[in-house]
């Protein structure tokens, strides 16, 4: 049987171990895709926001027209 050190002791590693997983850095999309990325949203917003899309009200062809972009 494992003494109370020894359990203690396993017990400090394995919770050290997970933690050091849980810290692991998380990659992020490259600064170009980021930037592209970025570049498509602002478009995107610019569609929806201009006055073509007649507000987008439920009911209303702006809503239809809204629907269709974002399919």
């Amino acid at each position: 049987m494992i003494g109370a050190p020894a359990r203690l002791f396993l017990a400090v590693l394995v919770s050290l171990t997970l933690t050091a997983c849980a810290l692991a850095p998380i990659t992020s999309a490259p600064l170009a895709e980021r930037a592209a990325i970025e570049q498509r949203l602002m478009a995107d917003i610019a569609v929806l926001a201009s006055d073509d899309f007649g507000g987008r009200k439920p009911g209303t062809p702006g809503e239809d027209k809204t629907l269709a972009f974002l399919e």
